[in-house]
């Protein structure tokens, strides 16, 4: 749901926080750097886009004085902040939802705004490389109430950039595709319902662009409330809700304006939310599930999520696309103590081991409304908003699925020569290319994710730790022993 900008972060406030001590310039695995300018309001969703050599750029906007910009922040494969550049010049409004996307001549940024010749509409700048030569902000839609829009998103899909949000009043979508022409407006199923937090998807296996929306009532729940996907080009399809995200009289927000939905790299869409649970005080979320956009079910549970052991554990949720079809998800658990995050097999079947990630101990405990992953080269990029000093940041920090070790045998006699297989797996697939170290031998698995081994008779008794290691991943264990 569209948020409001923060209270009480005022200029002098942004001032003191640029001269805050201990801000980290270079992340990495396991640590969190400051990414961002001093935010001055929510970055409700901030844009992120992995380049051809492995950086992530992440866009967000930055209010100072009244005025609203443009910044982009680069961020290296190894988590150091390469830089961090004002796009745009001040303007009197812009939306909190930025995107950057790449089009088939450059990068192009969009955001809601009235800045340079754009006076509400759906604003872009665009550039040949991603860092330099950005152009005067022009406007891509006709409609000109996207500068305060109830969720705004972009994608590039059959040569075009498409564009779509809610505008105001947020009782529809309005959806735009290519620079210039007219607008389109997806009608809501329910005239009396709100609308918000439109997202924005590229299906890998047809090229069609689906959009993800929350809708409610405001005071009260309604039948038709939940959360809803919908084909809308290069044709409009069919409209689903997401199952169960209206039980027990009402729906739950997420707290997330950019809706977790992402595409795999094998075809369909996802999205992740929560399934109500009834309890004796509240509503809250019963399960976090992802969901296959269609007529289906949704069909896995994150793990750890279920209720009512852990009542409105999910909050702030990301969804991102990994390497193979695989799915990263993403949420702050419970209220603010940490992030958590896990990712799918290939089939999206399982889950694997459920990552904690810690918060940095320079921030102060208070959270934005921000967090977004990108896990396409399998190491999943994390960009949370959380306060250091008086202001609010953007942070990053990276993720790395583990893989599986399995020894078979795992104990064998030394009375005879021994054949040792170690299978090396990530949420039961095979993974090949890892390299596999036992008592001083090395070999690397093939398409079946298996190395073997050969040792003679008489070999001596013990215990010898296997180590698989592969880029992208963190190390995996087992042991042989010999008796």
């Amino acid at each position: 749901m569209r948020r409001g900008l923060r209270v009480g972060v005022t200029t002098p406030a942004l001032v003191a926080a640029l001269l805050l001590p201990s801000i980290a310039l270079a992340g990495g695995l396991g640590a969190w750097s400051i990414v961002s300018k001093p935010l001055g309001s929510n970055s409700d969703a901030p844009g992120t886009l992995r380049d051809s050599k492995g950086d992530l750029h992440v866009l967000d906007v930055v209010s100072s004085g009244g005025k609203f910009s443009l910044y982009q922040s680069i961020v290296s494969p190894a988590g150091a902040l390469l830089s961090d550049t004002r796009l745009t010049a001040p303007a009197t409004s812009m939306s909190l939802d930025p995107q950057l996307i790449r089009t088939s001549s450059g990068y192009l940024a969009a955001v809601g705004a009235n800045a340079g010749s754009c006076t509400g509409q759906v604003c872009v700048t665009l550039s040949a490389n991603g860092v330099t030569g950005w152009s005067a902000p022009e406007p891509a839609t006709t409609d000109a109430t996207a500068a305060n829009s109830s969720g705004l998103d972009a994608v590039f899909a059959k040569g075009k950039p498409v564009f779509a949000y809610a505008g105001v009043p947020p009782t529809s979508i309005t959806y735009h595709a290519g620079l210039g022409g007219s607008d389109k407006v997806l009608a809501s199923n329910d005239p009396g319902a709100l609308i918000s937090d439109v997202t924005l998807a590229v299906d890998k296996a047809s090229g069609d662009v689906w959009a993800a929306w929350y809708q409610y009532h405001h005071g009260t729940g309604h039948a038709k409330d939940g959360y809803y996907a919908q084909q809308i080009y290069p044709s409009v399809g069919a409209q689903y809700k997401a199952p169960k995200s209206y039980e027990y009289g009402t729906t739950v927000d997420m707290n997330s304006p950019r809706l977790p939905l992402a595409a795999p790299s094998t075809g369909g869409v996802y999205l992740a939310y929560c399934e109500a649970y009834s309890s004796v005080s509240a509503t809250t979320c019963g399960k976090f599930v992802l969901w296959r956009a269609g007529p289906g079910p949704a069909t896995l549970t994150v793990p750890g999520t279920a209720a009512p052991n852990t009542p409105y554990a999910v909050d702030r949720v990301g969804l991102a696309a990994g390497p193979a079809g695989r799915l990263w998800v993403l949420w702050n658990w419970p209220n603010g103590s940490q992030y958590r995050a896990v990712r799918t097999n290939i089939a999206k079947t399982k889950f694997g081991a459920l990552h904690s990630l810690a918060l940095p101990k320079s921030a102060s405990g208070s959270f934005g409304y921000a967090l977004t992953g990108e896990g396409s080269p399998g190491r999943l990029d994390v960009v949370a908003e959380m306060q250091a000093g008086s202001a609010y940041y953007l942070w990053e920090t990276q993720v790395l699925a583990g893989l599986s070790v399995t020894v078979a045998p795992g104990s064998w006699s030394n009375a005879h020569a021994g054949t040792v297989t170690v299978r090396v797996t990530d949420v039961g697939d095979p993974v090949a290319g890892a390299r596999v170290t036992l008592h001083g031998k090395a070999a690397v698995t093939g398409s079946r994710g298996t190395a073997v081994f050969h040792f003679p008779k008489g070999f001596k008794t013990g215990a010898y730790g296997v180590v698989a290691s592969r880029a992208q991943y963190s190390p995996g264990a087992g042991t042989m022993r010999v008796t």
